[in-house]
């Protein structure tokens, strides 16, 4: 069994959009919902532990996809020549 919690598509939008800038009163209205409640909505979603677990694993996710953008720029921006880094790729 996997450990990705079940969402509806409008809540996993929602995570994906509130990953965006962090605001989730403005994800809310991106993902679908109302304009009326948007931050009554937002804050119901980020209490709710199925989207916490959702954007956590997400964020672990960028994290280590970033990591390796990370250890190749600071390798190129450490290397005294640029030859080193046309050889990283």
């Amino acid at each position: 069994m996997s450990n990705t919690p079940v969402l509806s598509a409008k809540q996993a939008r929602f995570v994906q959009e509130y990953l965006i800038d962090g605001n989730g009163a403005q994800a809310a209205l991106r993902a679908g919902y109302g304009a009326a409640g948007a931050k009554v909505t937002a804050c119901r979603l980020t209490k709710d532990n199925r989207i916490k677990q959702a954007i956590a694993a997400a964020r672990r996710a960028y994290a280590d996809e970033l990591a390796i953008t990370r250890a190749h720029v600071h390798l190129c921006y450490a290397a005294t020549s640029a030859e080193v880094c046309t050889e990283l790729g």
